[in-house]
């Protein structure tokens, strides 16, 4: 319990019940300022928020004895270069030394047990840091915003945490802590495993172009990508955890959370280079400003089991033309489209759903998909998409499964087949030389028909044209016939392609 504050020269203190001090206030002016190991024949053990915004400090030297750095202690010191920390210290807290944007290095004791979130965030001129391997508890990302951070390394005999080539994780929850803002790399590969990626995790990694996620991620947190500003490409990779990697606990329960399945607030928000974007299965809300002011942005496919797109989600996205919400959706928040939904956005919906009554209201132009049942509970979907001259071609098939949930794209976004399993040469591509190069992903229309074994699930019919433009005829009309090629391949019951087209 703390009791009556108290004052003794520059300083303010409380008592704790035990009759040690912690210091709350400082009235000084000194720029090399050597803390007293005791106030008033009372020993002090710890650091409140006391010397927030000094502005005259350019070094601090910490008395032994104290245990504890509290919440903003030497937050926007912003001049204070040097500062040694005692050995017997055991946390420090929240945003401790906060935009300590002049602090060089920082020697943190074996005896530190918790290093608390953005203990040391907005620290622009830290270079290096070593975590010693006596803590226990890590915070989000401690080291947030450190633009000039290179490296981090782990003390001996950690069991709690990792540094996995260059990146700091912990291993009981899986999760990504920090990657240093200015480790030498553009891309980088997230193991396999993880299931959590901090707060502010990436957060100024300027040099970062793209990122592969595990299938394994449940969590993206606040920040996480924050003003990533190269940051072009975020696709997820399904890949089975490595049993014998450092920091991942592969026997942790599957178990996580509702609460904690989201992209938070500000996840990706002022990535302005960013045009691709997989959102990983599992994921249930995409939080407030998730992706806002992310400039270049296309296009979305949000998958199954999201239930929840937050306020601003989207806000200022101004390239996305096209994302796909499906049936799970049952809340969007205000200005999730704002300003360019009504303008510039088609949404694909899928009929009676959330989705489709919200963009029915806000003016948002929306595609619900064709259904053509197959056997056996599959049934596959597809959208029809104008040519702007009278046809149509589907684009973005899917091949679903009631039973057991499958649920695979057969094309992308644009038609072009996932699988592509190439073309048998015949006579048909002969007799079109010198007319135009033929392009199978320009098909306009499909047929289904029964497998011509027990292999398959479908076979697909698929028409081309030699120009790569009509589907009806060749001056799009009905004024002149078109020449057409129908061409044939099966898939099996996840999608793929058993045959080539011929």
């Amino acid at each position: 319990m703390i009791r009556e504050l108290f004052t003794k020269h520059d300083y303010e203190y409380k008592l704790r019940s035990d009759g040690t001090a912690i210091i709350t206030g400082y009235h000084g002016s000194a720029s090399k300022l050597v803390i007293p190991a005791a106030l008033d024949k009372h020993r002090v053990t710890g650091i409140g928020q006391a010397f927030s915004g000094c502005d005259s400090l350019t070094s601090v030297t910490i008395p032994s004895g104290v245990l504890s750095i509290g919440y903003w202690a030497f937050s926007m010191c912003t001049h204070l270069t040097d500062v040694i920390l005692p050995e017997g210290l055991t946390s420090i807290g929240n945003e401790a030394f906060f935009n300590c944007w002049s602090l060089a290095s920082v020697s943190i004791p074996d005896s530190v047990k918790s290093i608390e979130g953005r203990a040391f965030s907005g620290c622009a001129s830290l270079t290096d840091v070593t975590v010693p391997g006596s803590v226990t508890k890590i915070g989000p990302n401690p080291f947030a915003n450190c633009t000039k951070l290179k490296e981090i390394k782990a003390g001996a005999g950690s069991e709690y945490f990792a540094v996995i080539d260059g990146v700091l994780f912990t291993g009981p929850d899986r999760r990504l802590v920090c990657c240093p803002a200015s480790l030498d790399r553009t891309e980088y590969v997230i193991p396999a495993g993880t299931r959590l990626i901090d707060d502010a995790a990436f957060k100024g990694c300027g040099r970062l172009s793209r990122v592969v996620m595990p299938d394994s991620i449940r969590t993206i947190g606040y920040e996480a990508f924050g003003g990533c500003g190269n940051l072009r490409s975020v696709s997820v990779s399904a890949v089975a955890p490595d049993s014998d990697g450092p920091g991942i606990d592969d026997g942790l329960s599957e178990n996580v959370p509702e609460t904690m399945r989201r992209i938070g607030q500000r996840a990706f928000a002022e990535c302005t280079s960013l045009e691709h974007i997989a959102v990983p299965d599992g994921i249930h809300s995409i939080d407030k400003m998730a992706f806002k002011d992310c400039g270049r942005l296309r296009n979305l496919p949000i998958p199954e089991g999201v239930t929840d797109i937050g306020a601003e989600a989207f806000e200022d996205c101004r390239s996305l033309r096209s994302i796909s919400i499906p049936g799970s959706v049952i809340h969007i928040g205000k200005d999730a489209f704002y300003p360019y939904g009504p303008k510039s956005l088609t949404a694909k919906v899928m009929n009676g759903s959330y989705a489709l009554d919200y963009c029915k209201r806000e003016g948002i132009r929306y595609a619900c998909p064709n259904r053509e049942e197959l056997q056996e509970g599959y049934y596959i979907t597809y959208y029809l998409t104008s040519n702007g001259l009278g046809g149509y071609h589907p684009v973005e098939l899917c091949l679903h499964n009631d039973l057991k949930g499958i649920h695979r794209s057969v094309t992308d976004t644009r038609g072009v087949f996932v699988d592509f399993p190439g073309i048998v040469e015949g006579d048909w591509r002969q007799a079109y030389k010198g007319k135009g190069q033929v392009k199978p992903w320009m098909g306009f229309n499909f047929r289904l028909g029964k497998p011509q074994n027990d292999k398959g699930l479908a076979t697909f019919f698929w028409q081309l044209q030699p120009d790569g433009r009509y589907w009806t005829d060749v001056d799009g009309f009905g004024m002149e016939a078109d020449e057409e090629i129908w061409l044939r391949a099966e898939i099996d019951r996840e999608g793929r392609f058993l045959t080539p087209f011929q």
